[in-house]
């Protein structure tokens, strides 16, 4: 049981705890519990009793063993992130009397499930119950006027909310990636919805309190709706209100030293689960070079089929001039086409690769004329392959059909051979050296062998990428820990925030490095094993 001495107090303000038991009880004496007090230690359940009304800034932040709070009615105060990190943290009642929550009071909470908001309660500071990835839902009074940007942020098991209709703005940030979130509830009250309020979430329906001309008035922030398509439901008529995405550019990424490399990887399931900031830049990058790759499927398509129409002109008879240079002509472009047959496998592979990242993370395709030139290129590069295919077997069955024909004309050719003067007995072998039959086994081994260089090819040509992608992300991993350590050098002038941050920002770059090696590792392993797999049907 803890004992007045294991506390540090000085007039009324608890600033520090040196006892051994996790469970504790704060002195009656106790008016304050102040900045930082507990924070980062092991205790498990804390009893705030009557006569403390201040709990200080980051009080008990990062208590990551904390699993009960009883908080009297006496509190009117609680302070900047006070019990933020608090991974075990399940339920939490506020006291009434209470009548603001500082920005990142309850930020990261990660097991918070249950939270019961004062009447009292007139403001909710910015983030404080982001990352609460378990709370399903909260009520919020109809006290409360003012939400702060990022309060529910990433809040991936909220399912749907009541805003009061005394809130008039809807801040910026406010409902980022709650992926769960399926239908709100706006007040006719509400004169502002902030940039990227809904960002990313899985709102589908929102009920407006309010016509559509009143919903029409609101001011809305140029992406406020991100990612998201929603119906309003107003009380005339409905809206729908579609995905409002904000485009970077190749150049934008380029002129903040950004590189864009990362567009050659092959492994796209390896990219699901990445950060949102991350899977928007890739999105961005890709979305800039898959209009590209459309082009160059797009003039490869062109070339083929001029290549295709110079060929049946020329058998036709058609040309009426440059007779002679023609078949020079025509063998460049066949050439040419033949590459660009070989460059469309990677350009549709890349495309159909976008499409399942833009369908894993919710990002938009294209649109307009876009989509269409999109579908359409990948429509018609099918049509070319099955063309190619058909085209294959032609010859074969043609090579089959001549190869019939001669060995038909061997067996006849023996009786004339006899006339010849030369044995009936002559062996295949012979009639090869004599010119009068055909090595079949040679096309054969012609055949496997270009079969063979063309896997090795897309071998190769597949390793290059992941090789490539690789070294350009570890560059990128080897620089940010570089200034990492250098922010480290001068930890001692930062503040408690900016430790933290720093903190988050080397494991997250740890973790990243790791990661990163783990899908190189795996990626080539499926791409060996798949050039193997290739090689033994050969």
């Amino acid at each position: 049981m803890c004992m007045i001495e294991d506390f540090e107090i000085q007039d009324g303000i608890l600033t520090a705890y040196f006892g051994s038991d996790n469970n504790i009880t704060i002195p009656d004496s106790v008016t304050e519990i102040g900045e930082s007090a507990f924070e980062d230690s092991d205790i498990a359940s804390v009893v705030i009793p009557n006569g403390v009304k201040v709990i200080g800034d980051n009080a008990f932040e990062n208590c990551t063993f904390l699993k009960s709070i009883n908080i009297a009615d006496s509190v009117i105060s609680i302070g900047f992130r006070a019990f933020a990190e608090c991974d075990e943290l399940s339920e939490i009642t506020l006291p009434n009397g209470l009548t603001e929550l500082q920005p990142g009071t309850f930020w990261g909470c990660t097991a918070l499930r249950s939270v019961k908001l004062p009447e009292s309660l007139k403001e909710i500071g910015g983030g404080a119950f982001q990352n609460c990835t378990a709370l399903p839902s909260i009520l919020i009074p109809e006290s409360v006027t003012e939400l702060g940007p990022n309060v529910f942020a990433f809040c991936s098991s909220f399912t749907s909310i009541n805003i009061p209709k005394n809130i008039k703005v809807i801040t910026a940030s406010l409902f980022e990636e709650c992926d769960s979130l399926r239908n709100i509830s706006l007040p006719s009250t509400i004169t502002t919805i902030k940039e990227y309020a809904f960002k990313l979430s899985g709102v589908k329906s929102v009920a407006f309190d309010g016509t559509k001309a009143q919903w029409d008035s609101i001011a809305k922030g140029k992406y406020w709706n991100n990612g998201t398509s929603l119906k309003v439901a107003c009380t005339d008529s409905d809206v729908k209100e579609k995905n409002k995405t904000k485009f970077i550019s190749l150049k934008d990424l380029k002129d903040n030293g950004m590189s864009v490399k990362v567009t050659s990887v092959t492994d796209w399931v390896a990219l699901r689960d990445i950060p949102n900031g991350e899977a928007q830049l890739i999105w961005a990058a890709n979305y800039a070079l898959a209009k590209r790759r459309i082009g160059y499927i797009t003039a490869a398509l062109i070339l083929i089929a001029a290549t295709a129409l110079c060929w049946y002109a020329y058998f036709a008879h058609l040309i009426g001039f440059m007779v002679d240079m023609m078949p020079y002509v025509i063998g460049v472009l066949t050439v040419l086409s033949v590459v660009c047959l070989i460059m469309m496998s990677f350009w549709r592979r890349l495309l159909n690769g976008y499409k399942y990242f833009c369908k894993l993370h919710g990002f938009p395709l294209f649109s307009g004329f876009g989509a269409f030139m999109f579908y359409f290129t990948l429509i018609m590069s099918t049509v070319f392959y099955i063309m190619c295919f058909l085209l294959i077997i032609f010859i074969s069955l043609l090579l089959s059909f001549l190869t019939s024909s001669s060995s038909s004309s061997s067996s006849s050719g023996r009786v004339s051979a006899d006339r010849l003067g030369i044995p009936q007995n002559i062996g295949h072998d012979d009639l090869i050296a004599l010119g009068l039959a055909h090595d079949e086994a040679v096309y054969a081994e012609q055949l496997d062998s270009i079969s063979s260089f063309l896997s090795d090819l897309d071998h190769t040509i597949a390793k290059n990428q992941i090789e490539s992608d690789y070294q350009v992300k570890t560059d990128k991993i080897y620089e940010i820990n570089k200034q990492i350590k250098e922010l480290e050098g001068s930890e001692e002038y930062m503040d408690v925030n900016e430790k933290q941050k720093l903190k988050e920002l080397k494991e997250r770059s740890a973790q990243a490095s790791a990661e990163l090696t783990e899908n190189y590792e795996q990626a080539k392993k499926e791409l060996e094993s798949m050039h193997d797999k290739n090689r033994s049907e050969l």
